[in-house]
């Protein structure tokens, strides 16, 4: 999985998930993640992990709201 894009969502007063999206064969893709405390970043509508948790922890800590990778 090629990740091209991640935004920060907002739900409420937090920013709890972010949206990924990804390059796949048929096109680009969006998919949402979030943090479980102790377990790593997981997709909201599966029960797989995500990969890349250390690309997603330094964009959560960061102040941006969306980051495009190089290559998108």
């Amino acid at each position: 999985m090629k990740i091209l894009k991640l935004r920060k969502v907002k739900l409420g007063n937090e920013y709890p998930l972010i949206r990924v999206t990804y390059k796949t064969l048929f096109g680009s893709k969006q998919r949402d993640v979030i943090k479980k405390t102790g377990i790593g970043w997981k997709w909201v509508d599966t029960d797989d992990f995500c990969l890349n948790d250390c690309l997603l922890d330094k964009f959560h800590e960061s102040s941006e709201f969306e980051y495009v990778l190089n290559g998108a």
